[in-house]
């Protein structure tokens, strides 16, 4: 008997392969649609088929699909938003689905996407059907504990992102002293971590998703680069929201982080 097919959108990041190897360890056979070519060489330990397809090629990621026989699909992985500003070659199908948005946020544009898929007979699954193991608890997961100044700052961090989160501005602040140092943009997680740790020594990074986020999409991610940008900037704790924050390679993660007297707790 056939194993069951299903697709994997596969964005930037190591979190792609991280979900590859659960869906390969259930049995299923992988259709991915890779937009990073420097993860294929990994995917191809789990995938039946790669496609390396812009995803500014809607119309061939969705012919790709149903050719393969794909009705299930999980979309995972940075997508970095300023392609929309680069000179790409969009198909038909992308800039019509761009000229009936509203606006330009992740959300509304992934969720387009998705709607776009659906009716083609492509059901977006929730990254949480596999990844579900990357989601902890409220903890500390370091040796190293947060001082008394940083527990402030991530209670104040945590209470601004929030509510950022809700606007679809940004999953991600920096802070320091109760002093907004950096938000999140367009640039990405590591890029404003870099921007705003590196004002000053023992800045506080705050990461999570929104409280009603769609499953099927852009849940928060923080991992081994995250780290590596805090090591970078002399950032001291990393504090993310438990049941919306994924931890990619937490063992590893946490390692590194101990070596470096970085704390990362689960905030509830």
């Amino acid at each position: 008997m056939e194993n069951k097919k299903i697709g994997l959108f596969a964005g930037k990041g190591r979190i792609p392969l991280v979900l590859a190897r659960s869906m390969k360890e259930k049995g299923l056979d992988i259709v991915a649609i890779s937009i990073d070519k420097t993860n294929d060489n990994e995917l191809n330990k789990y995938c039946f088929k790669i496609f390396d397809i812009s995803p500014t090629q809607l119309g061939k990621i969705i012919s790709t699909l149903k050719d393969e026989s794909v009705n299930e699909l999980v979309m995972v992985g940075k997508v970095e938003k300023d392609l929309l500003y680069h000179n790409l070659k969009f198909d038909l199908r992308s800039i019509k689905l761009l000229a009936t948005l509203k606006d330009r946020q992740d959300s509304t544009i992934l969720t387009a996407i998705v709607k776009e898929l659906d009716k083609e007979g492509i059901t977006v699954l929730p990254q949480t059907a596999f990844l579900s193991h990357l989601l902890f608890p409220p903890s500390v997961l370091t040796k190293k504990k947060p001082n008394e100044r940083e527990y402030q700052d991530i209670k104040f961090g945590m209470q601004i992102i929030e509510k950022i989160a809700e606007l679809d501005i940004s999953q991600t602040i920096v802070i320091k002293n109760k002093a907004i140092m950096a938000i999140e943009a367009i640039e990405g997680t590591t890029e404003a971590v870099r921007r705003g740790a590196s004002i000053s020594k023992e800045a506080i990074i705050a990461k999570t998703s929104k409280k009603n986020q769609d499953p099927r999409f852009d849940i928060a991610t923080v991992g081994i680069e995250t780290i590596k940008v805090m090591i970078e900037t002399k950032a001291s704790c990393l504090a993310i929201k438990a049941g919306r924050t994924f931890l990619v390679d937490k063992d590893e993660t946490v390692e590194m982080a101990d070596k470096a007297g970085i704390s990362i707790v689960v905030v509830e």
